[in-house]
């Protein structure tokens, strides 16, 4: 490894301290939707806490030999030491059809905000009706929205994330929660503390704005910053809609536009997938922006990294070994803003991906590299919807590839948990 012997010593040091508990391998198929007889079940969306120690996705699988019924979507937690808990229960109280999706985790892991239309603390809601919850592991659910407030029908809460501390929910909404007279149909940006309640963040009916969204919200660790994406003209600069840029909102400055898709004569150009570090000083997303002026086409999707500092910086190419159309997506990043994982069909290391496959990756800013963790069993198999660890030692993902060629079905989506594969070479430093 071109290491001194003082240097490699510490380098195994540090390894070992990142090491998996020993309830967990290097890579682990957490679920098996073919358990208890579960015919096309799968599972989706895992997120995960600070050690990775414990993971919460949604599943219509039996994963309790409960002889649940395919076709419900629930909110699952797994624990590494305990196996599985099922937080929700949409066939309670006489639910038909109601699911539960997207769940997000606090770093304690002992928080868990989502959104559902199941009545959930029975009371006799009507399904179709979008909610945010939130779950606690002493205190149980709490409703954080209503839908059905100041006239409402129709309108929905989704994309809930909580912060690492717990203490706050930030989700998108067309409802009126304040009492405002708001019009459906305006997606808005909404802020949850658990001790002042709820505010709203963005309005996209400002400046004349109609039909105007904003989506996907990040929280940094203690939900004084956040990322989100919108095509609102949220501060004032005459911005045409449908060029969806992604924004920073801080609790004492307010809000600041961190792309421009209209830069380098753009047109159709959008930044999606956004995620903040917990310090609040990075955002990752992905776009097909020409953000540095380097005459890139439209339609290739790549991922960006924003840095408070040093400003924007593109880190993958999906054009390199001669790909067309790759694209990558849904990036995740550490607490600290080193490791960022994300999913993409690009073959980035000359490996030979083929095109059509999507893996998960890991992009190491300390050290400028890629690693891709999973590699496809069949060319039909796809990896999707990485969670990272706070730690940045665990990745979570959804895929139906049989990594451990254990036979799984192709048509079944799965868990999986893999320990950081970055080299141990990479996480090494000098001492002198």
């Amino acid at each position: 490894m071109g290491l001194s012997n003082r240097t490699l010593t510490v380098a195994i040091i540090v390894f070992c301290a990142l090491a998996l508990p020993s309830a967990v391998a290097a890579q682990t198929q957490i679920t098996d939707a073919t358990a208890n007889g579960g015919a096309s079940r799968d599972s989706y969306n895992p997120n995960v806490d600070l050690d990775g120690s414990r993971i919460v996705f949604r599943s219509d699988a039996d994963l309790l030999s409960e002889g649940r019924v395919g076709g419900d979507e629930e909110i699952w937690l797994w624990d590494s030491s305990t196996g599985f808990t099922r937080i929700t229960d949409a066939t309670a109280n006489g639910g038909t059809s109601r699911d539960s999706y997207l769940p997000w985790i606090d770093n304690a892991g002992t928080n868990i905000a989502f959104r559902s239309d199941a009545d959930l603390l029975s009371e006799g809601r009507v399904g179709g009706d979008e909610e945010i919850w939130l779950w606690n592991e002493t205190t149980g659910l709490q409703r954080i929205t209503d839908a059905l407030a100041n006239g409402g029908t129709g309108r929905d809460s989704y994309e809930s994330v909580i912060s690492a501390n717990g203490n706050r929910i930030a989700f998108r909404s067309d409802a009126d929660l304040l009492s405002e007279g708001r019009v459906a149909n305006d997606e808005e940006i909404w802020l949850w503390d658990s001790t002042t309640g709820l505010s709203r963040i963005t309005d996209g009916t400002a400046n004349g704005g109609t039909g105007r969204d904003s989506y996907e919200p990040s929280l940094s660790a203690d939900g004084t910053r956040m990322c989100f994406q919108s095509d609102a003209d949220l501060l004032s600069e005459g911005r045409v809609a449908n060029d969806e840029e992604i924004y920073l909102w801080d609790e004492t400055t307010g809000l600041q536009r961190l792309t421009d898709t209209l830069a380098n004569g753009g047109t159709g150009r959008d930044f999606y997938d956004c995620a903040i570090s917990g310090d609040g000083t990075r955002v990752v997303f992905r776009g097909d922006g020409d953000l540095l002026s380097e005459g890139r086409a439209a339609n290739d999707e790549e991922i960006w990294l924003w840095d408070e500092t040093t400003g924007l910086q593109r880190l993958t190419d999906t054009l390199t070994n001669g790909a067309t159309l790759r694209d990558a997506y849904d990036p995740e990043i550490s607490d600290d803003g080193v490791l960022i994982s994300f999913e993409s069909d690009g073959d980035y290391l000359s490996t030979g991906n083929a095109d059509g496959i999507t893996e998960i990756w890991v992009y190491d800013d300390n050290t400028s590299s890629l690693t891709q963790v999973s590699t496809a069993s069949a060319s039909d198999r796809d990896s999707y919807d990485t969670g990272i660890s706070g730690d940045g030692v665990y990745i979570a993902f959804e895929s139906d590839s049989d990594f451990l060629a254990a036979g799984h079905p192709a048509s079944l989506e799965e868990i999986w948990l893999f320990s950081n594969p970055i080299p141990v070479e990479l996480m090494t430093f000098p001492i002198d």
